[in-house]
């Protein structure tokens, strides 16, 4: 007897992403008891070493969150606070750090995860903690004003760490768990994520968030199955699903759309996306934030698409759909800032899901058209248009990262 679909439900989507939320802010909104915060006060200043950075001009509408003070800890570490925004704290690693300075105290202090030493892992975090120690800057941010029950951060110019030895693309931009890399082919996938607040680099202007399963670099045969949302110049806000590789598909597009501002920028949505057997496959998204914009083909009859049966990979992704501006036929990459992924999970259907970020993965950066893909994968080296940071398994093991976008003129817009 076959094993009928029952996707996670709704309530324990919005479990998950509350799970992740709470995480993500939970430590830097906790209050310091009396002593700490007068010892904290009497040690504010600002960090020498430390320039205080230029204040950053913000798109209509939006707020500046810039840095007024900090102090430095007894490891080193800066950290410095914002006044406008309450409990928001930026670490900075030591200036003039080395690798065999490096510890796992000094690892968790800046808030990242500290896995064993000596691990491929923790080797990732020391050129991480190197490369943020040479990055001597107090980031500012700019602050849309949220949705209601929303609360946003974009992020603009340098992300707070790099991605080394990524993948470049030239329309991708995100994280993915390969079969090679998990050891067994992946059916099912899940993702949770914040529709990116978008502003447009020129017109026309597209952008696609998206979870999705197949499709990993080097497939003789590729299928790929995905869902998510999109912005696109006057078509505005939508979900949808996709199916891509199969010999009936003769449009550019093979899949559905929702109805037009379905969804909306601030909006906690997920999506879902399943291999049922060999020949079929079922979708799943929802809006936590509101009723619209949902699908579920995962019902008692699931559907056979007619595409390949490709297990490659589970894909989490910022994508330039048609990564040409204009004057080649295309649209401009619309600007989504930061997009926020709080659940991250892969597995076999069937069978319990569990963080992309144990052993190893696979980072997309999206390159600039015509850039030098040997320059460092920052967005200072001015050749990268996109760049996942921070990929995490957080304490209840749910894969957590950002996808940021640089500054390229031309392509996005700017600060």
């Amino acid at each position: 007897m076959s094993k009928k679909h029952k996707p996670v439900s709704s309530g324990a989507r919005r479990r998950l992403v509350l799970l992740a939320a709470l995480a993500a802010f939970a430590l830097s909104l906790l209050p310091m008891s009396g002593s700490a915060a007068a010892v904290q006060a009497a040690t504010q200043s600002w960090p020498e070493h430390l320039a205080r950075p230029v204040p950053a001009s913000c798109p209509a509408g939006e707020t500046l969150i810039a840095p007024t003070s900090g102090w430095t800890d007894g490891l080193g570490v800066s950290h410095v606070t914002y006044k406008a925004a309450p409990g928001f704290v930026s670490t900075i690693p030591p200036e003039g750090l080395t690798a065999d300075k490096v510890t796992t105290a000094l690892i968790a202090d800046v808030g990242m995860s500290a896995p064993a030493a000596g691990s491929s892992t923790y080797q990732r975090r020391v050129r991480q903690m190197l490369a943020l120690a040479r990055d001597q800057r107090a980031p500012q941010f700019c602050r849309s004003a949220p949705d209601p029950g929303t609360a946003m951060l974009d992020v603009k110019g340098t992300p707070d760490s790099p991605v080394l030895g990524a993948v470049a693309s030239g329309n991708w931009s995100g994280y993915a768990k390969t079969q090679a890399q998990r050891g067994t082919p992946i059916t099912d996938m899940y993702g949770a994520w914040t529709v990116p607040r978008h502003t447009q680099g020129g017109t026309p202007s597209v952008e696609g968030t998206w979870v999705g399963i197949g499709d990993a670099p080097g497939e003789a045969n590729p299928g790929l199955i995905q869902t998510g949302t999109a912005m696109e110049t006057n078509e505005g806000y939508r979900s949808f699903i996709e199916f891509v590789g199969g010999s009936a598909c003769t449009n550019s597009f093979c899949g559905h759309w929702s109805a037009i501002n379905a969804v909306s920028p601030g909006d906690s949505v997920t999506g879902e996306v399943q291999w049922i057997g060999t020949t079929s496959a079922c979708f799943y998204f929802e809006d936590l934030s509101r009723s619209s914009g949902a699908w579920n083909t995962c019902g008692p009859v699931v559907t056979s698409y007619g595409i390949p049966h490709d297990t490659s990979a589970a894909e989490w992704i910022n994508e330039w759909p048609t990564p040409h501006v204009p004057s080649s036929g295309g649209f401009y990459y619309d600007n989504p800032h930061t997009v926020y992924w709080s659940a991250m999970l892969a597995g076999q259907y069937g069978s319990a899901l569990t963080s992309p970020f144990s052993g190893t993965w696979t980072a997309y950066v999206l390159l600039k058209p015509g850039g030098d893909k040997s320059k460092p994968d920052t967005c200072a080296s001015g050749q990268w248009i996109s760049i996942p940071i921070d990929a995490a398994t957080n304490s209840s093991g749910i894969g957590t990262s950002q996808t940021i976008t640089c500054y390229i003129s031309g392509y996005v817009s700017g600060p």
